[in-house]
């Protein structure tokens, strides 16, 4: 691929990533693999989980990168709903410093929120989701309207009705193995050296 080319992809790369609770329950309970590049205990339940260790080394990577691709990452009134349900005040104190400490979009910016995207939520019936929990369901629309590229997700069964939500909504529904997978063509001169 001709290096002119290669930049343009690289710049056209998506950035702007809702972060789902389970990535911020993931960030929280792995930080110090993720942000210091500890290693993962043998005990550790991610490991019994289909693609835990990828998708955690790949949410290393992807924080490594973000020195590079400035990513904007998104919460929003419904993520930390979700947080505060849990009433856990340790993940609540980490998600609070997920969202200082990676400069997360304010809760309620919506200038993101296109006429396209605003008519495309007017059209959008239940029933078209139906197949999504209701918290699910909130999230996902929480990021087309906070002008997402990517839902990015630690769920397995989500990212299967990436399809139909991408052509309905116009989002990515992904696991960060995959993103990184997507990003890596344009990407991996970063990790040379």
């Amino acid at each position: 691929m001709r290096k002119k080319t290669r930049q343009r992809l690289f710049r056209s790369l998506p950035r702007r990533i809702f972060l789902d609770s389970s990535i911020l329950q993931t960030l929280t309970t792995y930080d110090k693999v993720i942000y210091e590049h500890d290693d993962i205990p043998s005990s550790s339940k991610i490991l019994q989980v289909p693609d835990g260790l990828r998708n955690i080394e790949a949410l290393r990577d992807i924080f490594f990168m973000d020195q590079y691709l400035r990513l904007e990452l998104i919460l929003s009134t419904n993520s930390f709903l979700e947080v505060e349900a849990k009433f856990d005040p340790l993940y609540l104190q980490s998600v609070r410093k997920i969202r200082d400490n990676w400069h997360c979009t304010a809760l309620n910016d919506f200038s993101f929120l296109t006429r396209t995207r605003v008519s495309i939520l007017n059209k959008l019936e239940d029933k078209q989701l139906g197949y999504l929990s209701i918290k699910d369901m909130k999230l996902i629309i929480d990021a087309v309207k906070f002008g997402c590229d990517i839902f990015l997700t630690m769920e397995r069964r989500l990212p299967m009705n990436s399809k139909p939500i991408k052509k309905l909504l116009g989002i990515s529904v992904l696991r960060p193995f995959e993103l990184l997978d997507m990003w890596l063509p344009y990407t991996d001169f970063l990790f040379i050296g």
